[in-house]
């Protein structure tokens, strides 16, 4: 494939290689064998009948037809009258993000109703459903003030302590002084905040390395925050972090051999995001044709995060309502013109974001 070739992720993906999430590590002589009725390995065009798929470790081995011979000793799972799939990749979610239903209190319940030990909870709840659901691998894409909880969730899994996917964390994320809620309560209130907050080229670079120092996998910037709809009826966002603090950040990843996933709209934050070598952009909802062209030239992978901008939108007649509309428009509009460039990356992928409530 192409270099020059946009790198379209959508966040529900077929993993080639799992077989289970995170377990216990299995001995390196230990053979399981699956009989599947039929196999959608992800590599065919067609579904596959009949087939034996050999796991060793943890790892998929081989795949063959139901006549090969079955080592001895080896554990047999018969789902011969069953489909069988690999597993699958949410790649944007939050599993300490317990839903933001307005009448329950919105995104600040979450922070202020509920204490560590119960996000932590609710968190190991979610990770659970999300393998339940056929989901072997996460990228958890911040805590939302609950600190590196999700590295924490990740080690409990790894060590056999509770069931759950493979998971990617971005641990804290990182945004600029007025650029992350908690906000819109009284001035002399120092309220908490949903991400790490820093201002200039030094305090982003410390950022970074606290959270890189404390197992994140990837880097995740908000390069813009809240947005709106001007007088002439634009879509508009608040950009956050500058080109400079985001180039410290995406430096300071490359020496760990990490990833910077950067939040961005639209507009001045969404091109910040482009120049400053950001590795994926989040939600896009307005990406011009030159942005795209950049994204393919640089290798950037896009992630839409389609669900969130259909549904619990305001009154039409209110500038909430007149801004959810907006987005779900301009989202429309960006993911379309990505897709038809670019389907032949991965045509079986789409887009999403889930909260595991």
């Amino acid at each position: 494939m192409k270099k020059s070739l946009l790198l379209l992720i959508f966040s529900l993906a077929i993993a080639a290689t799992a077989v289970n999430a995170q377990s216990p590590a299995a001995s390196p002589d230990q053979i399981t064998v699956i009989r599947a009725g039929t196999l959608i390995g992800g590599s065919n065009a067609q579904p596959r009948k009949n087939q034996l798929i050999f796991v060793r470790a943890n790892r998929i081995e081989k795949v063959t037809e139901a006549s090969a011979q079955i080592p001895a000793g080896a554990t047999v799972i018969d789902l011969s009258s069953a489909t069988v799939l690999p597993g699958m990749i949410d790649s944007h979610t939050h599993i300490f993000l317990w839903g933001e239903d307005p009448a329950k209190g919105g995104y600040d319940a979450n922070i202020l109703n509920a204490g560590i030990a119960l996000r932590a909870a609710r968190a190991t709840f979610a990770c659970r459903r999300a393998l339940e659901q056929g989901f072997t691998t996460i990228r958890d894409l911040e805590t939302e003030g609950a600190g590196y909880g999700d590295i924490e969730i990740k080690q409990a899994i790894e060590e056999g302590t509770i069931p759950g996917p493979r998971i990617f964390g971005a641990t804290r994320a990182i945004s600029t002084t007025g650029g992350y809620n908690l906000e819109g309560y009284a001035p002399e209130l120092e309220m908490p905040k949903g991400a790490q907050l820093v201002d200039g080229p030094v305090e982003a670079r410390k950022a970074a390395r606290q959270q890189l120092e404390h197992g994140a996998d990837w880097i995740k910037v908000y390069m813009t925050h809240r947005s709106w709809v001007d007088k002439q009826g634009n879509l508009v966002s608040q950009p956050t972090l500058t080109v400079e603090e985001l180039k410290v950040i995406v430096d300071e990843a490359r020496g760990w051999q990490k990833k910077v996933a950067c939040h961005a709209y639209n507009g001045i934050g969404l091109q910040r995001a482009l120049d400053g070598g950001c590795d994926s952009i989040e939600h896009g909802l307005e990406i011009t044709d030159a942005q795209i062209a950049q994204m393919a030239k640089q290798g950037t992978w896009y992630c839409p995060t389609i669900s969130p901008y259909y549904g619990d939108w305001a009154p039409a007649d209110t500038p909430g309502g007149k801004r959810d509309r907006a987005r779900a428009a301009t989202h429309e509009v960006s993911f379309k013109k990505a897709l038809n460039r670019l389907m032949q990356f991965s045509p079986r992928l789409r887009g999403r974001r889930k909260c595991w409530t």
